[in-house]
């Protein structure tokens, strides 16, 4: 058989500087391959090769041999035993990951510290689950520097005031919608911009006027799969990023504007909100329209939605309502002097609200009127002496912070206290961020604060801030740190009783006070064709 003479890798110096640094203590017999890696100026053969080649088999051979006595191992296991042993793998990787010290202490005590560990980090998953996990975010905020700790960023490309945006959970991107008819997506660091619906223009659009095609609502599904927007045109359409977020389907059940879109935390369960006074719901799993609540008395103008399957509304006839889809009826709540422009969940048991009498208020599910009221929360309009409008109001989920946007040039960041008795305190600002214009959009959380907004109200045109320097663009405000995992690391994350919800082992807390708060069926309305 001819010999194989093969390249050499490597010259004599590597060779001598690799021999150097075994020592006189180390081994010198090497495998061929190791040889032709250092250099050896040896030829190898080809029956050494083929040694090589058949070690190798071997090995893969009992590897293969491994997994096969594995899957013989678990073939007759039930579905019940598959369950358990998962379970104890799962538990054994956290108690792991915990770092817990296998060499303090006794067996029972390593024992009882492991499943202490194991027990706080399940609790601590399931109570994040339900959006009932306490986080303190206050200090974080307050210690932010305006000038050091912020940079900011400008995305542009609409032709008309930003009305709506929505933000994914990973805040991978940003989708707006405008006055101009268009439906942007925007790459959350880059800024690059796609198009998902086209601005209004002459050329294409021909006589329709350009406002019967604006765009008063979006909103992204959780894990971004979906993205949905309606406006004055009363057309729901739904967008699937795994296709280029190309329209995939529409609807048209609304019988005025639609003003508010929000999914339900992790899930394809989507809420419309409408001039119609009325709120609709579907199913993206199925691409289908399952069923409308009735209950307001006047135009619905913002909708949000957390875990459970109870969307908060906001409307004209100065109300606040927490649907219960399942029972069919709803809960109301009043305190504001006029038009509700908007409202968010902070948790399960409480939300905020802002709208045209510029107050800020708090609520909590069992009480029916206010925890606190912040009354021109944005100041008052030099020209005519009333509270300025709050257009945007945004909620870090489960957290003790909240933002509000108005045109006063500022987002204002709100710190949530606690009470005494450990329920809601008092709303007490400590922020505030510069961004001109009407901020008609807003989104907040540990890492970044993104406002959307321009020259005019998303609703109508009672102001124009012609010649100043507000503009019709994202304004994206990134901290230097991600004040979550800050506030991780001091141990501001508890699982006691705090700001209104029981991060414990409480069962249900879905039972509201109901003997103190208004209580209505839905209403049935008749629906004119």
């Amino acid at each position: 058989m001819p010999r194989l003479n093969l390249r050499k890798t490597a010259g004599k110096g590597s060779n001598k500087t690799s021999t150097a640094s075994r020592g006189k203590g180390a081994s010198t017999k090497m495998t061929p391959l190791a040889m032709k890696m250092q250099g050896n100026d040896d030829d190898i053969s080809s029956d050494e090769e083929e040694d090589v080649m058949e070690t190798g088999k071997k090995r893969k051979k009992q590897g293969d041999d491994d997994e096969d006595e594995e899957d013989e191992k678990y073939a007759y296991e039930t579905a019940e035993e598959k369950r358990r042993r998962l379970a104890q793998q799962y538990l054994h990787s956290i108690s792991h990951l915990e770092g817990s010290d296998d060499d303090a202490g006794s067996d029972e005590e390593r024992e009882t510290g492991i499943h202490q560990t194991v027990s706080e980090k399940l609790k601590k998953e399931r109570l994040k689950s339900q959006g009932r996990w306490a986080v303190d975010l206050t200090p974080q905020f307050e210690s932010l520097n305006v000038a050091d700790d912020i940079t900011t960023a400008y995305y542009g490309g609409h032709q008309g005031s930003i009305t709506a945006l929505s933000v994914p959970q990973d805040e991978s991107f940003i989708v707006t919608g405008s006055k101009d008819n268009g439906v942007f997506r925007f790459d959350t660091e880059t800024g690059q911009r796609q198009i998902l619906k086209r601005k209004w223009s002459r050329a294409e659009d021909g006589d329709q006027q350009s406002h019967h095609g604006e765009i008063l609502a979006v909103a992204v599904s959780s894990d971004g799969k979906y993205v949905a927007s309606g406006g004055r045109d009363r057309v729901l359409r739904i967008h699937d990023s795994r296709m280029d977020n190309s329209e995939i389907h529409s609807f048209n059940v609304h019988r005025d504007a639609i003003s508010g879109l929000c999914f339900q935390s992790g899930t394809y369960s989507l809420f419309s909100a409408s001039f119609d006074r009325c709120v609709k719901y579907f199913d993206l799993n199925e691409m289908a329209y399952v069923e409308t609540a009735f209950g307001h008395q006047d135009a619905i103008l913002s909708i949000d939605c957390y875990h459970k399957l109870r969307p908060l509304t906001s409307s004209a006839d100065r109300t606040n309502r927490h649907w219960k889809i399942e029972e069919n009826s709803h809960l109301v709540f009043r305190g504001h002097k006029a038009q509700i422009d908007t409202a968010r969940i902070l948790n399960e048991s409480s939300f905020v609200s802002g709208g045209e009498d510029g107050k800020l208020c708090l609520w909590d599910h069992g009480k029916k009127t206010p925890v606190s009221t912040i009354a021109a929360a944005h100041g008052t309009d030099s020209s005519s002496a009333n509270a300025r409008w709050i257009t945007s109001v945004a909620t870090i989920r489960a957290c003790d912070v909240v933002a509000s946007g108005s045109y006063d040039g500022f987002v204002r960041l709100w710190s949530v206290g606690s009470s005494a008795s450990g329920g809601l305190g008092k709303l007490r600002e400590i922020q505030a961020l510069p961004v001109a214009g009407f901020v008609n959009g807003l989104y907040v959380s540990s890492r970044l604060v993104i406002a959307g907004g321009g020259r005019e109200h998303r609703l109508g045109r009672w102001w124009s801030m012609k010649g100043s320097q507000a503009k019709d663009r994202l304004t994206v405000l990134r901290f230097a740190h991600d004040l979550g995992e800050v506030a991780s690391r001091q141990g501001a994350q508890s699982d006691k009783k705090t700001r209104g919800y029981v991060a414990s082992d409480d069962s249900d807390d879905d039972e509201e006070e109901e003997d103190s708060v208004e209580y209505d069926e839905d209403e049935d309305a008749d629906e004119d064709d």
